[in-house]
């Protein structure tokens, strides 16, 4: 087996040295306000994607009432040739 710096006591203890040491409360408060960020994080996408969505939808809604407008249009334009054809006037005055 071969010798690590982890094998004896003595190196062990002055790796644990080195760390810096923190009470358990300062790690708990440290650990709380991660999780605390995480979850605004969480809720900030959960935000981004809610107004994704309505923007979807919006841009869908929008299209829709262009089409149905421009729909109208024709058919009202077209309405508006057909009274003004006079060939089935024509027709009905020759009978």
């Amino acid at each position: 087996m071969s010798n690590t710096e982890f094998d004896s006591g003595e190196n062990t203890q002055q790796f644990a040295d080195t760390l810096p040491t923190k009470t358990n409360a300062q790690v708990s408060a440290a650990l709380q306000a991660l999780e605390l960020e995480e979850k605004q994080l969480d809720l900030e996408l959960k935000r981004e994607k809610v107004n994704q969505i309505r923007a979807k939808r919006q841009a869908q809604l929008d299209e829709n009432r262009a089409k149905q407008l421009a729909t109208r249009q024709f058919l009202a334009q077209r309405e508006a040739i057909q009274a003004n054809c006079n060939h089935q006037q024509i027709g009905v005055l020759a009978a």
